[in-house]
């Protein structure tokens, strides 16, 4: 029961913060602690679950979305701008930019690009980025153990140190993102004649 658990934190974690678990959780698998196809299978749901969520959030209420945030706004037109003059590349080449993984479905959505498109490249880069994502993290677990058989009885504080300051990390992002929405709240009042 505890693992179930486990790969359900992999499938959340991978949704907030993609590279980072999968790249940790392939360690982890190399270490004997999970499953590595697992791993990879879990990375490809979550990650596709997540453009086709942004996508079709973009196809309904992607105007909606964008008003709401102008910081977001800013920067769609730009990204908007290489959707429509070159899809295919967007498509392509989209889940390797970190920072534009979430706009970019969202905008995609938005554009003229149909989902059936949009479906065929998120599957097969999904697949390409999870695959590549936990080679790396199995490559270090791979180089920890070659190089680093003196450390193997810490392993476990390696392991929880990273988690904390994953989990620190994202605290303190959402705590930022917050601040920045009321800062922006107390920036543009409400008009109330």
């Amino acid at each position: 029961m505890q693992m179930l658990f486990i790969y359900l934190g992999i499938l959340a974690g991978v949704c907030l913060e993609g590279e980072i678990v999968i790249i940790g959780s392939a360690f982890a698998a190399h270490e004997g602690y999970l499953n590595i196809f697992l791993v990879v299978m879990l990375g490809i749901i979550a990650t596709i679950t997540t453009d086709w969520f942004y996508f079709f959030l973009g196809r309904l209420k992607g105007r909606k979305v964008l008003e709401k945030r102008p910081k977001l706004r800013k920067h769609s037109n730009k990204i908007n701008y290489y959707v429509e003059k070159y899809p295919t590349l967007i498509l392509l080449s989209y889940r390797f930019l970190y920072g534009f993984r979430i706009i970019t479905p969202l905008l995609i959505g938005m554009s003229r690009i149909r989902f059936a498109k949009f479906a065929v490249f998120s599957i097969f880069m999904t697949t390409v980025w999870v695959t590549l994502m936990s080679f790396v993290g199995y490559f270090f677990g791979n180089l920890f153990n070659g190089n680093m058989k003196e450390f193997k009885h810490i392993e476990l504080y390696v392991f929880l140190s990273v988690f904390s300051l994953w989990l620190t990390f994202i605290l303190v992002r959402i705590l930022i993102q917050k601040r920045r929405a009321k800062a922006l709240a107390g920036a543009y009042p409400v008009d109330e004649k």
